[in-house]
């Protein structure tokens, strides 16, 4: 979700978030009924059975703010993230802003019977819950805050922080409920952050080659008649 959206607030449509972010947060809605989106339901989310595509495990999700028009997403899991870790991205269809994202929950609410006290679900409109497919972070907190390359994060993400959460989920755009999106990853890479050796490591390590450097002008100067 994009910071300070109410809970309440429906799914906000892929087309109308800001141009200037090459990549997208996307937040599960708080209306969301569970059923099969039917012509005429409005404020209907619908998270659809998994299935593979590109050696992923792929699950649907269907979501309608006034039961006409749909907007359909391929969701999916990426483990393993740590703070200061990157995830790299291949495409086979390069998407751009509004095609591939962070899938967020969008449900950290005070609503009667929400679960507001357990980020990392996503309920319903009674607080019933239905998905476990979307990244919960701290209410306020977006993934622009936590990569350190916000405006260049579609095929890199460089973590500065993973928001206490080492599954993050992410979506890309399909055209229908049952065919993949083209903008899935034909595969993903996710590198720990790398280690700087301590101080006192560099130290010793300099003392030691130092020490071998006179080690073998001593050995040069005996051999010399």
């Amino acid at each position: 979700m994009r910071k300070g959206m109410p809970v309440v607030a429906v799914l906000v449509l892929l087309g109308a978030l800001p141009a200037w972010a090459n990549h997208v947060d996307q937040g599960a809605s708080g209306h969301g009924t569970g059923d099969t989106c039917p012509n005429g339901t409005e404020n209907c989310q619908e998270f659809g059975t998994a299935f593979p595509a590109n050696g992923l495990s792929v699950t649907p999700y269907t979501f309608s703010n006034d039961g006409l028009t749909f907007t359909f997403l391929d969701i999916f899991s990426v483990p393993g993230i740590e703070d200061g870790g990157t995830v790299t991205f291949s495409f086979g269809s390069l998407p751009v802003a509004n095609d591939f994202g962070a899938f967020l929950c969008d449900n950290t609410s005070s609503l009667p019977g929400g679960n507001g006290t357990t980020p990392g679900q996503a309920t319903d409109s009674t607080g019933a819950v239905i998905s476990t497919s979307c990244t919960g972070l701290t209410a306020g907190t977006d993934s622009n805050s936590l990569v350190t390359n916000p405006l260049n994060s579609l095929a890199t993400w460089d973590f500065a922080s993973n928001g206490g959460v080492t599954t993050w989920w992410f979506f890309a755009l399909a055209s229908d409920a049952s065919t993949a999106s083209p903008f899935l990853p034909t595969s993903f890479d996710v590198s720990s952050p790398t280690s700087t050796p301590e101080p006192a490591t560099l130290a010793l390590l300099g003392s030691g080659l130092l020490g071998l450097a006179f080690g073998v002008r001593g050995l040069r100067l005996k051999r010399k008649p």
